[in-house]
């Protein structure tokens, strides 16, 4: 396992690539975003704000250009504060919450063994997915009567994770982003956010044809 890793985030891209990092959290490994793409973000309306998105995740989060190079230097600088995160309170359905917190206990070292915590891996267990060291005897036997639980609930746990994860990403991407508003300044465009204080002898623009 490494000491530390970069993850790498589109920001025109951000909720999608926050199912990466809510996945990369699971595997408790210290990390640091770098943010790219903000231009583009911007472009399409929608400004991410690398401090608050850093409060979200708990983790630095560096602004960087790729293909410029800008920030290279500061995301290795913040490499040495990379940090595991804590776990999301994933919103799961009640019943597959509380198997979740029955399974937990009874993993033992099973969560070190598959590089996950002990959460993210209930969770894939009883969503019936593949694991590198699956359980055997009575954990396996748990495994398998809780799952039939959920099923009696008419709970697919794999949709319920996936639905818990993307829900929080939801948050997250709410909290760290505002919309570009596009007003003119004597015939300059200047991208401002949504709510910000507006200089006098600024008239918003009209919207493109």
């Amino acid at each position: 396992r490494p000491d530390a890793a970069i993850v790498v985030v589109d920001a025109s891209n951000l909720q999608r690539n926050l199912y990466l990092v809510s996945q990369f959290i699971e595997l408790r490994i210290p990390f640091v975003v770098a943010l790219n793409m903000m231009d583009i973000a911007e472009r399409r309306g929608r400004r991410v704000d690398a401090d608050a998105l850093q409060r979200q995740l708990g983790v630095p989060v560096v602004p960087v250009v790729g293909h410029k190079s800008n920030g290279i230097d500061k995301l290795k600088q913040a490499l040495a504060h990379a940090a595991v995160p804590p776990e999301p309170d994933w919103p799961l359905p009640p019943p597959m919450r509380e198997a979740v917190s029955e399974l937990v206990p009874v993993l033992d070292g099973l969560p070190a063994r598959n590089h996950l915590s002990p959460r993210a891996l209930a969770e894939r267990l009883l969503a019936d997915e593949p694991v590198s060291v699956p359980p055997e005897g009575a954990v396996a036997r748990d495994v398998q009567r809780l799952r039939e639980v959920l099923q009696a609930e008419g709970i697919d746990a794999m949709q319920a994770d996936v639905e818990a994860h993307y829900a929080w990403i939801e948050n997250v991407a709410h909290a760290a982003t505002a919309p570009v508003v596009d007003f003119r300044v004597r015939g300059d465009s200047v991208p401002a956010l949504a709510g910000s204080a507006i200089p006098d002898r600024v008239e918003q623009a009209a919207p493109e044809p």
